[in-house]
């Protein structure tokens, strides 16, 4: 698998600003979030676990070439019998050339196959002067006839860390959706603070106004003087209450450059969002019909990566155990070997090579039955018990995970069709409360309101208005909570992603094709 698992075009900043887009941080906090890399690492380990397993499988070659020169010191006896035959020599002086080879290969049937071949020539000063070239060729299997056969049980681990591998995607997968959503919600959060801060900060400003106003009538004589004590603390309540949404906006702008996966140098960095939150207003109440929501829990679960890697888990835990199983039978193995050997006597180099082929011996074979079985078996029967006891903990946390994502689904269908009519009802009850106020403005104006009565409309605008953007950042997220619910923000199982900007703005069903 490849690091450039999604690839990031980068940020067009300036030194200390940035216009940032929803999909720019979207594809920072895929690219560069440090969480993220980490899964990928893991994701990289399982696959070269995958290579490890399978290595058992790989065929085994072994070379050997050696030159041997080596004297022995005759007896008495030895050195009698020397001189009988007329040979001057008071040691045995042997050369002897070694040249063997071999390959074996353990099959994924539990057969295991092997051949070998072997060249030696041995010359001496005594009995061998003209010198001798012999040849081994051997071709040899071992057949499992109960413990280890076939590939179910051979290939087990192999097959487990295939399927460790495919989870890996999923958990990597489920990462990417978990970072995606809260990049996403972060870069809300700061459109949200963005504008709380504004409705404040206008607050302030009318309160500023007001007492300017106030002031203008008090030196009218057409307000008592006590009338100023009122506006004042209005401005200082508005004041506090800028400075803390402003507080609120660094805040919101940190969490979202920390979700991105930024640098400590780039922290500092200020980053003007150009895009909106979605509109709670014009949203379509969902049907909460019971087999749209049914189809809508099945569909979740067939696109939630974190469940799916679960039961992906599942399978490797099954072939774990029945592997595990099979160690309990006897081991009981057939053996066949067969091959022959080769002589030619002389010195030559050519005499040494062509040895396998000259006057073969008949052709040998050996079989044979090997039996063994461990007594009380209790290294086998607990990790029978061992690998069971996995399976079941993978399934119960299957079914937990299946539980819980049903009940995310139909809290976040429920809680999404509750933030339109928030939304709606915060937007009627803003307008109406700046149609209070005007009406207000002008009874002062008249000389009909007061003081108070206007400071209280004034409050009721600007808590209304923020009311409206909380509940527009309430439904906002609530997009992306039931976009992670259904597990329709990436896709659970591909190695490279795009992230549509569109899908944060829509729920899931109403998605083209789906």
């Amino acid at each position: 698998m490849g690091r450039a698992w999604i690839i990031f075009t980068g940020l067009a900043c300036a030194p200390a600003w940035c216009q940032l887009t929803l999909t720019q941080a979207v594809e920072a906090a895929l690219a560069r979030h440090p969480q993220l890399q980490i899964q990928r690492e893991i994701t990289v380990t399982a696959r070269a676990l995958e290579k490890q397993a399978s290595g058992q499988f790989d065929t085994q070659v072994d070379a050997l070439l050696q030159q041997a020169l080596t004297h022995t010191p005759l007896t008495g006896l030895q050195q009698l019998q020397v001189d009988e035959a007329s040979i001057e020599a008071t040691d045995q002086s042997v050369n002897a050339t070694t040249a063997t080879g071999s390959a074996t290969r353990l099959l994924r049937s539990g057969i295991q196959l092997s051949a070998s071949a072997g060249l030696w020539r041995f010359t001496d000063n005594l009995a061998q002067t003209q010198g001798v070239n012999l040849s081994l060729i051997r071709f040899q299997a071992n057949i499992p006839l109960l413990r280890g056969r076939g590939r179910n049980v051979v290939a087990a681990e192999e097959t487990a860390a295939r399927i460790e591998g495919d989870a890996a995607l999923y958990d990597l997968n489920h990462m990417a959706t978990s970072l995606t959503a809260s990049a996403v919600s972060r870069y809300w959060e700061v459109i949200a603070a963005r504008q709380t801060f504004e409705v404040w900060q206008q607050a302030e400003d009318r309160g500023h106004t007001l007492v300017n106003n106030v002031q203008t009538l008090i030196d009218a004589d057409k307000l008592p003087r006590a009338e100023l004590q009122q506006v004042l603390a209005n401005l200082a309540g508005k004041t506090a209450s800028r400075a803390a949404a402003e507080q609120r906006l660094v805040a919101a702008a940190q969490a979202l450059a920390l979700s991105m996966g930024l640098s400590d140098e780039e922290l500092m960095k200020s980053f003007t969002l150009s895009d909106s939150l979605p509109d709670g207003e014009a949203a379509t109440l969902p049907s909460m019909n019971e087999a749209d929501v049914a189809r809508w829990l099945h569909r979740s679960l067939e696109r939630r990566a974190d469940y799916l890697s679960l039961k992906q888990r599942q399978g490797a835990f099954v072939v774990r155990r029945d592997a595990a199983s099979n160690r309990l039978k006897p081991q009981v193995d057939l053996k066949v070997v067969t091959g022959y050997m080769g002589l030619r006597e002389g010195r030559r180099p050519d005499q040494f090579l062509v040895s396998p082929f000259s006057h073969p011996s008949g052709l040998d074979i050996i079989a044979g039955l090997s039996y063994s079985l461990p007594v009380g078996r209790h290294a086998a029967q607990g990790q029978v018990e061992q690998a069971t006891s996995a399976a079941r903990q993978n399934e119960f946390n299957a079914q937990e995970m299946a539980r819980s994502i049903t009940s995310s689904v139909l809290a976040s269908v429920g809680a999404y069709k509750n933030a339109i009519i928030r939304v709606q009802q915060a937007k009627a009850s803003m307008e109406a409360s700046r149609a209070a106020l005007d009406g207000e403005r002008e009874k002062l104006r008249l000389g009909a309101g007061s003081v108070v009565d206007l400071v209280t409309l004034e409050d009721r605008l600007t808590f209304a208005r923020s009311a409206f953007v909380e509940a527009g950042l309430n439904y906002a997220e609530l997009l992306v909570t039931l976009r992670f619910a259904t597990g329709t923000i990436l896709e659970p199982d591909r190695m490279a992603q795009t992230v549509d900007r569109a899908i944060f703005y829509r729920p899931p069903w109403e998605d083209s094709g789906k």
